[in-house]
């Protein structure tokens, strides 16, 4: 729920949008959408409309007679005490639980959002355990694509995710949207018709509003997705050796790290800046991160901002950096508080409710709990899924050792000639050309890389350059 007060009067509604149709006036918070391409929200309780707030699940608000708000509770905050580990049985319990729970519905069918990895595989092939009529959604780049520019990972999902839904007994619906007729402007519009900021995952957009299509169009009325998966029931590897070192001592922590540091994927870059994340100093593990080869996307030049509005947001990082140094156990803590589904929004334009059963409160609560030691071995992967749900896999599956790569042909779904259509229209808002360099991502556009061939060219244009160009036109729509 959202809400706001104007001229003493309170007012709420489902979507912010509504609350402007209502008299709120339209002015854009800065300061949060500063804070939002720093990656620094403390909360979900702003938006980009200034003045409207929201709020979250599992909230409650009190409001005095002339509309000032008086206090804001919050039912559940994640809990940051260990427990003992309980039996993969009865992990197994709790999330089968939380994904029946999801299934419930007055009408339609039940689908999923199906990729070839760990968590969209788990609520599938726990859902077709409940489902006989379940149908799983994936994906996938037009056939024939194999080329990303990041050839290790696995490029086309949907055979691999194809065999975990033959598995279980699914049925398997692959959706290539890269013929599809829809404009960036269209499909973006889509998503900010409804949304309290603009879409930040934008080259994820094609495949969700494909996603959401199609589903409806087979009269499902819920999508089950595992999008928060990787913070509870596949949490863990080299991320949780701080963890380790923390609960277990040196002892336990020396030889995991001597053993991890030798697989192919890991070197001991990675693995000193995983197990000591409060020990270096923000500008230390900066330079870890850059040795470690991660690219840092708030460099200079790595977005499309004008000067005042960037460094704005640099300045957001910078304090962010400050206390940003945390455990595993606790960074996961505070990502759960202020999680936001972004394929909520658009999957709501078709009619579809999302629901993600590895956000479940007894879900998160179960996995925070885990003993560190419990989410990482010295072969590397996620002992604690293999151990609890292992045997919902396919053979194959558990063969394939590539990560899938979302989106994998961007470069294909967003055309050039499109984007630059909707570079002219954010060119007509005024408040639009004093926070974005519009000529530099005119310039962008213009010499278009087909194929990305390094982690900064896929940064820069599938991330910065996008982002800019949704906001933009979110700030044009709205403001």
């Amino acid at each position: 729920m959202f809400y706001g007060t104007h001229e003493g009067v309170f007012m709420c509604a489902s979507i912010p949008q509504a609350l402007h149709r209502a008299g709120m006036p339209a002015i854009l918070d800065v300061e949060y959408s500063a804070a939002t391409f720093a990656m620094a929200e403390a909360s979900l309780d702003a938006t980009m409309f200034k003045g409207i707030r929201r709020l979250g699940p599992g909230e409650a608000i009190t409001f005095s007679m002339d509309g000032a708000a008086i206090s804001r509770t919050r039912i559940w905050h994640p809990d940051t005490q260990v427990q003992r580990a309980p039996s993969p049985e009865r992990v197994f319990e709790i999330v089968e639980k939380a994904v029946t729970a999801a299934l419930r519905r007055s009408r339609g069918l039940a689908a999923t959002q199906l990729s070839a990895g760990r968590d969209s595989g788990l609520i599938t092939t726990m859902a077709a355990r409940h489902e006989p009529h379940l149908v799983a959604f994936t994906a996938a780049p037009s056939r024939g694509f194999f080329d990303s520019g990041l050839p290790h990972f696995l490029q086309d999902e949907s055979e691999l995710a194809g065999t975990v839904a033959r598995w279980c007994g699914a049925r398997h619906h692959v959706v290539r949207t890269v013929d599809d007729s829809s404009s960036f402007m269209e499909t973006v519009r889509r998503f900010h018709a409804t949304s309290a900021r603009s879409v930040l995952n934008v080259r994820n957009v094609f495949w969700w509003d494909g996603i959401g299509r199609a589903a409806s169009a087979t009269g499902a009325s819920i999508l089950l997705t595992g999008s928060i998966g990787n913070l509870t029931v596949s949490a863990g590897g080299v991320n949780a050796l701080g963890d380790v070192r923390r609960e277990e001592g040196l002892g336990r922590w020396w030889p995991l790290a001597q053993k991890l540091a030798l697989l192919p994927d890991v070197d001991w870059k990675t693995v000193a800046n995983q197990s000591f994340p409060v020990l270096f100093p923000a500008r230390v593990r900066r330079g870890l991160r850059k040795l470690a080869r991660r690219p840092d996307r708030f460099s200079p030049g790595r977005n499309l901002f004008r000067q005042d509005f960037q460094e704005r947001v640099a300045a957001i990082r910078a304090e962010k950096g400050r206390y940003d140094q945390r455990f595993y156990h606790e960074e996961r803590a505070q990502a759960l508080e202020v999680v936001d589904l972004e394929e909520r929004t658009l999957a709501a334009h078709y009619g579809l409710s999302v629901r993600d059963p590895t956000a479940d409160l007894r879900v998160a609560k179960l996995f925070l709990g885990m003993p560190a030691i419990d989410l990482v071995s010295e072969k590397g992967g996620r002992p604690l899924f293999d151990r609890c749900f292992g045997p919902l896999f396919p053979p194959e599956w558990h063969d394939e050792r590539r990560r899938g790569l979302q989106s994998a042909d961007w470069m294909e779904q967003f055309r050039p000639n499109d984007l630059l259509e909707t570079l002219e229209e954010i060119e007509t808002s005024n408040l639009a050309r004093e926070l974005i360099d519009l000529p530099y991502a005119q310039q962008l556009l213009q010499r278009w890389v087909s194929v990305p061939t390094t982690p900064a060219e896929q940064l820069l244009y599938s991330g910065s350059l996008l982002e800019a160009l949704a906001f933009g036109l979110f700030v044009k729509d709205h403001f």
